[in-house]
């Protein structure tokens, strides 16, 4: 039987043309983070199992692509229990990698530590348009403060990777988990709902405002007019986001509650510097699945793209749940699957090169030193050069040629070779012309 060559659901070859993509928008990436200064971390592709588990939900847990243990471990393991076969697991995301990581290394970090990271991460998901089950996240965190400015930092650092990528119709949703926990304290939701609550809002854009009410009703135990309240809180659009945090911060002063969010929240918004075709918003409905977030959360989107391309928000329980102490942490993420996917179909990407730009013709074997001295000589000049590795019929060897995209053929037989020449032949107009050896620098600087 043979073996499919097919790689596993989920996952993807790239090739030359892909690679070059992804490339391209990691290299802009990385200068719009390093440009705040922002520092690199890379951490292992796999982690302990307890490490990971009960950070992202009941859902993540779920999804997580786990490791059997090995050899004697595994005999040991009760197969009744499957729990009990795995201890490692494959990166989930890179947050909570990362908060571990700043734990293990403390001593040796900065008081306030700006992060990034581009990393591969696995997830045994459904895939979809934009969603694979091997995806790269490309992160940005700012970890040892509370203040505002950890916030503007790390989105002002998305927003300049946005512009460095020419995106100009970019949706910025902020939330902050408190002032949602204190809306629904206030539509008298019990605490011990809050989170079955929370999952129903997330999908607010998925199922309408008439299932979320019945769903609110149904799982979270809220009266019909509660449910309808709040859902029709959650179903407002375009409204000037200090307004409608104004309304919020009345709504929940008249229940008694404290406003010191919605504040910090209204703040944040008029901190962040305006930036090109980015649009901010309150969105109070916006709830972000993963289970540490704990104040500020906040997505990205962008027109003619479903999902969100970004995410990220304030986790100040998510270090601590490593060391004795609390230290708080806020972060983002940049989808860069996502982000190919858009700028493939809005045709973003200039001309990548892809293309080896000489090739050598082989004409015998005993010109076979002479040929490799001559590609070493177009390669000082900085151009990419490849010798054809067999001695074929020219017609084959020009097929190649345009194969691999070369603009410029260099055929050195024993004519040329006795006479200190070489033929330069372009792949563009066809044209040929003999050169010699020596002026061969100068001659494909001038093309």
């Amino acid at each position: 039987m043979s073996i499919s060559s097919k790689p596993a659901r989920g996952m993807r070859d790239f090739l030359a043309e892909d690679v070059l993509k992804r490339q391209y928008v990691i290299e802009r990436i990385v200068q719009a983070y390093r440009s705040f200064g922002f520092q690199p971390l890379e951490t292992p592709a796999i982690e302990r199992l307890d490490v990971l588990t009960s950070k992202y939900g009941a859902e993540g847990d779920q999804l997580m692509f786990k490791i059997l243990k090995r050899a004697d471990k595994l005999e040991k393991a009760d197969v009744n229990d499957i729990d009990s076969l795995s201890d490692l697991a494959l990166h989930y995301d890179l947050t909570v990698p990362m908060a571990r990581a700043y734990a293990d290394n403390r001593n040796d970090l900065p008081r306030y530590y700006k992060r990034y990271q581009i990393q591969p991460v696995w997830r045994a998901d459904r895939p979809q348009r934009g969603r694979f089950r091997e995806f790269y996240q490309c992160d940005v965190d700012f970890v040892g403060t509370d203040s505002l400015v950890a916030e503007v930092e790390v989105i002002s650092a998305m927003f300049s990777a946005l512009e460095r990528l020419s995106f100009t119709d970019v949706t910025v949703r902020l939330n902050d988990r408190r002032i949602l926990q204190g809306l629904l304290r206030g539509a008298g939701v019990p605490a011990d709902k809050h989170a079955e609550t929370m999952a129903i809002l997330d999908r607010f854009d998925k199922i309408g405002v008439e299932q979320v009410v019945v769903q609110l009703q149904s799982e979270g135990g809220l009266t019909q007019q509660s449910a309808q309240d709040l859902a029709a809180l959650f179903d407002e659009h375009d409204l000037d986001p200090h307004a409608y945090l104004k309304e919020i911060g009345a709504r929940l002063e008249r229940g008694g509650q404290s406003t010191e969010c919605v504040d910090a929240l209204d703040a944040l918004i008029r901190m962040i510097p305006p930036a090109d075709g980015i649009h901010i918003a309150y969105d109070p409905g916006l709830v972000r699945g993963l289970s540490y977030y704990t104040g500020t959360i906040m997505e990205f989107s962008t027109s003619g793209f479903s999902g969100s391309i970004a995410g990220g928000g304030r986790y100040d329980g998510l270090v601590s749940s490593f060391l004795k102490e609390e230290v708080p942490a806020v972060g983002g993420s940049l989808g860069l699957e996502r982000l190919l996917v858009m700028m493939d179909e809005r045709n973003m990407f200039p001309d990548l090169h892809n293309r080896c730009d000489v090739m050598i013709a082989r004409m015998d074997e005993e010109g076979l030193v002479e040929n490799m001295a001559l590609a070493a000589k177009v390669r000082a000049t900085g151009r990419s050069c490849t010798v054809f590795p067999e001695t074929r019929k020219m017609a084959q060897q020009l097929r190649y040629a345009e194969q691999i995209n070369a603009q410029v053929v260099l055929i050195q037989g024993k004519r040329e070779l006795e006479s200190g020449t070489v033929v330069v032949r372009s792949m563009i107009n066809r044209d040929q012309e003999t050169v010699a050896i020596q002026e061969i620098a100068q001659y494909l600087d001038a093309l």
